[in-house]
């Protein structure tokens, strides 16, 4: 698509959403949404075109046309990236904005590595970063952070010298793997006992079998990070040159 197929095609959504949102918010916030209604211009196929007050505007109804729970997943999965860059960024202390580092965004699969290249623009923008790329699982660079934020994805936030301190954080590791391990034993004997794995109500049960995964995928992350930061030491520096 072009730049102004773009930027056209961006225009219209926002304008979509924030009209069908104020109609939305009226009933609560009548005011304010009433002085911002009059402010946009009218479509003129819309039947409120002739309207003088968003109080005589038709209120929003449930479409179906509008739902997709791939587009929903596929949002998920970029909210997800955004979370854990955010969350790498703000672990080691770059708060600025102005204190940029590269990510990379690691992919073991062509769907997850599709969804990785569709939003690392995005994914630059509104987490500072100096540039995001987008890597095969196992291809980000040895000194990096890592965040493992959906099944064969993860972001990796690359660290420059100086900026964290290795032991201090390998020890901060170990304690987090400590605890996660803690955890998942803990469940995983919990559901390996018929009787007291049968008597959870079913939807506790969904529940603590996502924790179990989660607290895996976590697990995952840590143990990329403690060899990545043994491998920042300077004695295994100097013994790789």
């Amino acid at each position: 698509e072009t730049p102004d197929r773009v930027r056209d095609v961006t225009r219209q959504t926002l304008y979509t959403a924030m009209e069908a949102g104020f109609r939305l918010l009226h009933p609560f916030m009548p005011f304010i949404t009433e002085e911002l209604w009059q402010r946009l211009p009218r479509r003129p196929e819309h039947a409120d075109a002739g309207l003088e007050t968003i109080m005589l505007a038709e209120y929003p109804q449930d479409n179906p046309a509008f739902a997709s729970d791939a587009i929903l997943a596929d949002f998920a999965f970029f909210q997800a990236a955004l979370t854990g860059a955010r969350a790498l960024r703000a672990e080691y202390g770059l708060s600025s904005a102005k204190q940029k580092a590269p990510i990379y965004l690691s992919a073991a699969t062509d769907d997850a590595r599709a969804s990785c290249e569709r939003y690392a623009t995005y994914v630059e923008w509104l987490a500072f970063a100096e540039s995001v790329t987008v890597v095969a699982d196992g291809e980000a660079p040895r000194q990096c952070a890592v965040n493992v934020f959906a099944p064969g994805a993860s972001v990796h936030l690359e660290l420059k010298a100086g900026v964290v301190n290795v032991d201090r954080e390998l020890a901060k590791l170990a304690k987090k793997k400590t605890a996660l391990v803690k955890e998942v034993t803990k469940i995983e004997k919990k559901m390996a006992n018929p009787a007291k794995w049968d008597k959870v109500p079913e939807a506790a049960q969904v529940v603590i079998v996502e924790k179990l995964e989660a607290a895996k995928v976590e697990l995952v992350g840590v143990d990329e990070s403690i060899a990545m930061f043994e491998a920042m030491k300077p004695g295994d520096a100097a013994a790789s040159s």
